[in-house]
């Protein structure tokens, strides 16, 4: 469960900057998640919730959690596209997996393993498979409202 590494680095950070600032009291916390990140926003604010009990700045502050898209690079026409996690991937073509099968055939591969090499993201302008993921791995801690 990585959310509780996070909620620790969201902690640390708020309390970090509570004390650069000399703030007694954080309301509201702001975090942008990107949608790759894989975190799942309530084992989040749970963990969050738990570690706020340990100072007084952030015992009575709320997370407030705003997904955001991921962003793909097409290789093949240059543009950007933005993506979602849960809405973008899409069947293999029949062609392309038996062609995987083949491989991992050969070179002894887990067939789980086989489709970790193929882009499941299509641009949205020209529908290649050619892209990268230019962000929506990000965690960021927006803004904090504070009670002086």
């Amino acid at each position: 469960m990585h959310e509780f590494a996070v909620a620790d680095q969201i902690f640390q950070s708020c309390i970090e900057t509570a004390n650069h600032h000399q703030v007694d009291k954080i309301i509201e916390i702001n975090v942008e998640l990107g949608d790759f990140t894989l975190v799942v926003e309530e084992l989040l604010t749970y963990s969050f919730n738990i570690m706020k009990k340990q100072s007084p700045i952030t015992a009575e502050s709320e997370l407030v959690i705003t997904r955001t898209p991921g962003v793909i690079e097409c290789n093949d026409c240059k543009k950007t596209s933005e993506i979602w996690f849960n809405e973008e991937q899409e069947e293999v073509p029949k062609e392309e997996a038996d062609e995987l099968d083949n491989f991992t055939q050969k070179v002894h591969l887990n067939k789980d393993l086989r489709f970790m090499s193929i882009n499941l993201f299509r641009c949205k302008h020209c529908k290649s498979r050619n892209t990268n993921l230019i962000s929506g791995k990000d965690i960021k801690v927006k803004n904090l409202k504070v009670q002086e």
